[in-house]
């Protein structure tokens, strides 16, 4: 990366990446999407539930699997 030469002295480590012009940017702030978050954590608190609710059927399934597994 070339710098122009009349800019030479002024770069250096301590020169900041983004040059403040003498006017602040004022940020806007954005909201936190509420009703989104609030979606992800109802499904983080669901999906342990679902998954340990496969229990009392497995031994119907496992049975059912072995069974069609004999017929082959």
């Amino acid at each position: 990366m070339s710098v122009p030469n009349d800019r030479v002295d002024e770069v250096d480590e301590g020169t900041p990446l983004l040059a403040s012009n003498g006017e602040s940017k004022q940020c806007k702030r954005t909201p936190l999407p509420k009703y989104q978050i609030g979606i992800v954590l109802l499904l983080q608190i669901c999906e342990p539930i679902t998954s340990q609710s496969i229990y009392p059927y497995i031994n119907a399934v496992s049975s059912l699997s072995s069974f069609f597994s004999s017929l082959i």
